[in-house]
């Protein structure tokens, strides 16, 4: 199945058949670490950070990749690391209360203040935070004094930023009408268009493919590096989040709806939550609960869909336990 992840016309399918074997598929994905061709490692490297805490036997190989001469790698390497250690970190953009707030696992409370409309968050594995800031029409990293240390400016209403293991940075700007991958240096590597619609959410998938959602359309595509199709649900009201669980599911949040949504590839649904508002952004934790932004707070539900945390916030556009 590793082998297919080298067929471009087979890769995707490779890469969902070894997330849906969990723990299994780590000794060969670790062994394609010595692979020659550096894409290749790459796609092995999304694949073991897609897989998360189930992973850990892989740690050992990421710290000697992520201390390596190839500086691409080896930025990879870091990235997957940091996306398998669970912190506790819960971290959210207040998109009115014009701050990112930090809570440790311990409780403690931190805040980075000033921003304009900043709508997500993204704790990055050098401790910063990138920030899609709406009203300043830009995504930045800035560190935990609120310092800016990176910025790609001059964004038509940039909601959903995400960073990628190749280093890149995953951009969505709703009234430019795209969704972007850009350099570090600046320079756009991708872009993807459709018929003059907004897009609200995207993220790059383990296979190279990238899922969009589309707000006001209730649209929701799946697209391959090359821009095409590959599959799409329709009919929501009010999309505004998606994530593609391990199972190969998808996690959809319906703000019109007030609903919170697991659907299987044929879009039949398997588990819904009903919120009491309008909602932003759902995530599912490694216990198997659901972490979800509504416009006023952040609830935790467990895997019955029975509320156990919450927080209030001011209209929070993103969410994140790390």
């Amino acid at each position: 199945m590793v082998k297919m992840m080298e067929i471009p016309g087979k890769r995707a399918e490779a890469i969902n058949r070894l997330l849906s074997l969990g723990s299994h598929a780590v000794p060969a994905l670790v062994a394609t670490f010595d692979d020659p061709r550096q894409e290749v490692v790459l796609m092995a490297l999304a694949t073991v950070a897609s897989l998360g805490g189930v992973a850990a036997p892989a740690l050992p190989d990421l710290k000697k990749l992520a201390q390596g001469e190839d500086k691409v790698l080896a930025r990879a390497a870091s990235w997957a690391m940091h996306k398998m250690r669970p912190t506790g970190i819960t971290l959210l953009a207040e998109y009115s209360g014009g701050k990112i707030t930090r809570i440790d696992a311990d409780g403690t409370v931190s805040e980075v203040k000033g921003l304009k409309g900043p709508f997500d968050v993204e704790l990055l594995p050098n401790g910063n935070y990138l920030v899609a800031e709406f009203h300043k029409n830009r995504v930045c990293e800035i560190n935990l004094e609120g310092k800016c240390v990176w910025e790609y400016p001059n964004l038509n209403e940039p909601l959903d930023v995400d960073a990628l293991a190749n280093g890149n940075t995953l951009v969505v700007e709703r009234a430019g009408k795209r969704v972007i991958e850009v350099s570090r240096a600046g320079k756009i590597v991708w872009e993807f268009k459709h018929e003059g619609k907004r897009p609200q959410d995207a993220d790059r998938l383990a296979n190279g493919n990238t899922l969009i959602c589309f707000y006001t359309e209730g649209l929701l595509l799946e697209v391959d590096p090359k821009g095409k199709i590959v599959w799409k649900l329709t009919g929501y009201e009010m999309l505004s989040d998606a994530d593609r669980l391990m199972n190969g599911n998808t996690l959809i949040s319906t703000s019109g709806e007030k609903l919170v949504r697991e659907v299987d590839p044929s879009g039949k649904t398997i588990l819904e939550i009903k919120i009491d508002d309008r909602l932003s952004d759902a995530d599912r934790l490694p216990n198997g609960h659901t972490l979800v932004a509504t416009n006023a707070a952040v609830v935790e539900f467990d895997a019955l869909g029975q509320e156990c945390w919450r927080r209030t916030a001011k209209y929070p556009g993103d969410v994140n336990r790390y």
